[in-house]
């Protein structure tokens, strides 16, 4: 789908995210690396965000 950016800050904003995602990309893998050999999963709330992480990892990835 085509979208037509209405103005420069939702240009800038894009950009800025998009710049990012490499940085964001290491970090998430690493937290989620960390919490599953420290076992966090079976903490209360650990588990939904974990498997959540994994998620957008794998969409990153284009698995999803």
């Amino acid at each position: 789908e085509y979208h037509q950016y209405s103005d420069q800050g939702e240009q800038d904003a894009n950009a800025s995210l998009i710049a990012a995602a490499p940085d964001l990309y290491k970090a998430l893998d690493r937290m989620v690396r960390e919490a599953q050999l420290d076992k966090l999963e079976k903490w209360s709330g650990w588990d939904g965000l974990i498997r959540n992480s994994s998620a957008a990892l794998a969409k990153a990835r284009g698995e999803a």
